[in-house]
């Protein structure tokens, strides 16, 4: 790794595990005292649906039943709802591509705003391709790959992989508060759209797979100490102009603890 990166995706299906992997690479990183810039893809979806369907709420065609919205792409139903639940259905894939695209110029706008210790911290949840009549919804991991070599960003950023399964996916889901239906969950993020192996290839040593199965308190536990451990042995090195060992040894290393 010649440049090192400062842009850190958090990948992987809803329900994977993101978002307590993002709370332990963060607190680690801010105990190395780095400043942490901190986005998911669901904050970008939320914001791209209001500017969809808010700009038509003094329009009387556009209201959908308990005072929902409907924009050119998405429906909000909840309008005033909070940060984080609002409900949403969606008419094609252009909000979620839109809000995608978002982040990816929040990377360039980053690089070129950042100082010394600065680091970006994404999540980013990819997914099967959805064929929706007026605009495809492409989020792959291929179309990520695709997107970080068009803006240029394909050397900026590390990559950890967040890979469950369906079944434990569906379970997590279903203990969280305001969840989404279970039908609803399994139709529309089936166990399809991860990387392939010429994604990674692509990535280099700045793309390292973890995995999350089960949901009991050991599993947790242990998926736990796996993110703390490709933190300080992966993460934060990689954040540094040399890397004295490479993933492959560090994780031989932490199988033999």
């Amino acid at each position: 790794m010649n440049t090192p990166p400062h842009i850190i995706l958090i990948t992987g299906l809803p329900g994977s595990g993101k978002s307590a992997a993002s709370d332990v690479i963060i607190q680690s990183l801010i105990k190395q005292r780095r400043t942490v810039v901190f986005r998911t893809d669901k904050q970008a979806l939320e914001e791209e649906v209001r500017r969809d369907t808010l700009r038509f709420q003094s329009n009387p065609s556009r209201k959908l039943p308990k005072e929902g919205i409907e924009g050119d792409h998405s429906h909000l139903l909840n309008p005033d709802g909070a940060d984080g639940s609002l409900q949403m259905v969606f008419k094609d894939g252009n909000a979620l591509n839109t809000a995608h695209k978002q982040l990816l110029l929040e990377m360039l706008q980053f690089l070129v705003q950042k100082k010394e210790g600065d680091v970006f911290v994404i999540e980013w949840a990819y997914g099967k391709n959805v064929d929706y009549p007026g605009e495809a919804l492409t989020h792959d991991g291929s179309q990520l790959i695709t997107w970080l070599k068009e803006y240029g960003l394909i050397d900026q950023v590390l990559v950890l992989d967040i890979v469950s399964n369906e079944e434990t996916r569906v379970e997590r889901n279903s203990k969280r508060p305001g969840h989404i239906p279970t039908g609803e969950f399994s139709m529309y993020f089936p166990e399809e759209g991860h990387f392939t192996p010429d994604d990674k290839s692509v990535l280099e040593d700045r793309y390292l797979l973890i995995d999350n199965l089960g949901i009991s308190r050991e599993t947790y536990t242990q998926f736990i100490e796996q993110i703390r451990f490709a933190t300080e042995s992966f993460i934060l090195p990689s954040l540094e102009e040399t890397q004295t060992h490479s993933k492959e040894w560090l994780f031989i290393h932490y199988k033999e603890r």
